[in-house]
């Protein structure tokens, strides 16, 4: 029997959670070992996991769902050495091998299995990646949670630097989100740029928190729930750019080095330009709203995509007024 499509949008939301958590984890340590050497290979599997976060968000918009970047698959992220990191990657790739091949026996939807099983294979790779970083890794110096820098004037350091790392982290959230929801390839663009850029940004926040002993807090998740309407949505892109760029002011106020001060001053000419150019849609948005165009131009419009195999919906049967389905705002059969 076919898989209702209930099903196999939870199966590819859960993946994208499984995915969401191996991506904060794979970050969290090879920032704490530093961005050379293993730390570096780490950071490429991570990219990979971003990659299919990517490929599952789409299918899921395709079949209609909304995906849920706001919570996180298990983590394992205590360790008390660097090698301990590496094993602790073995085991998250374990357990996604694990689930993944679960997933396979559930679902009966071939390009939701084709996805699995090309991502199944990546994650094998993965696993004797890890399992050969072990030893590479035995002789560094590395914990986490990492224990924080000892001299005061790095503590005051890093304290500035968190904030931004984690605003950065919730603007990317809300530009994946949208990234994947939108099926209008300009837009799709417009999002992909700052995604880009706050990646690159909370690298190098990285590399400043490092040198200064500090950890890299990823595990503090937002908790934005996106506005549905493109102006609403756009305005809040907007805000998300003007705190960071308030937070750098702040920290230069608090006066840093001048090479913290160059590269800050970089990022805030990236969000100047992104807090123009989301100016600049805002107000053609409103424009086509005051010309009676009030439908989103860039999602909840179109059409499923033709390639997305039809799918059985799930029915339920007829009942009495008052039924649980129709409290919870389903639609009854």
């Amino acid at each position: 029997m076919p898989s209702l499509l209930a099903d196999v949008l939870s199966i590819l939301d859960h993946n994208i959670s499984l995915e969401h958590g191996a991506i904060v984890q794979y970050l969290s340590h090879a920032y704490a070992i530093g961005e050379a050497g293993v730390g570096a290979e780490v950071i490429t599997i991570a990219r990979t996991e971003m990659r299919h976060l990517k490929i599952f968000g789409d299918l899921l918009v395709d079949l209609g769902g909304s995906p849920d970047l706001y919570r996180r698959g298990p983590m394992h992220l205590e360790a008390d050495s660097a090698a301990q990191m590496m094993r602790n990657g073995v085991e998250a790739e374990a357990d996604a091998i694990a689930a993944y091949e679960a997933a396979l026996l559930r679902v009966d939807h071939p390009r939701a299995a084709r996805m699995i099983e090309r991502v199944l294979d990546d994650e094998r790779f993965h696993h004797e990646q890890f399992a050969g970083f072990v030893a590479e890794a035995a002789d560094l110096s590395a914990t986490f949670p990492v224990a924080g820098p000892v001299d005061p004037a790095a503590t005051k350091g890093v304290a500035l630097l968190d904030p931004a790392v984690r605003a950065e982290y919730a603007a990317i959230l809300q530009n994946v989100r949208e990234f994947l929801q939108s099926r209008e390839f300009r837009h799709r663009d417009r999002m992909l740029e700052p995604m880009i850029w706050g990646m690159k940004h909370i690298g190098l926040l990285a590399d400043e928190i490092h040198e200064q002993a500090g950890a890299v807090n990823l595990l503090d998740l937002p908790s934005r729930t996106p506005p549905a309407e493109a102006i609403e949505v756009t305005r809040a892109l907007l805000a998300a750019e003007e705190e960071r760029l308030a937070i750098y002011d702040r920290i230069v106020e608090a006066g840093v080095g001048p090479e913290l001060r160059l590269l800050l001053g970089n990022f805030s000419t990236h969000h100047r330009y992104s807090i123009t150019e989301l100016g600049r849609e805002i107000e053609r948005l409103a424009e086509r709203a005051r010309a009676g165009a009030h439908r989103c131009p860039f999602h909840g419009t179109w059409s499923p995509d033709p390639r997305v195999e039809n799918l059985p919906q799930a029915t339920e049967p007829a009942g009495p007024a008052g039924s649980i389905g129709s409290l919870l705002g389903q639609p009854q059969a």
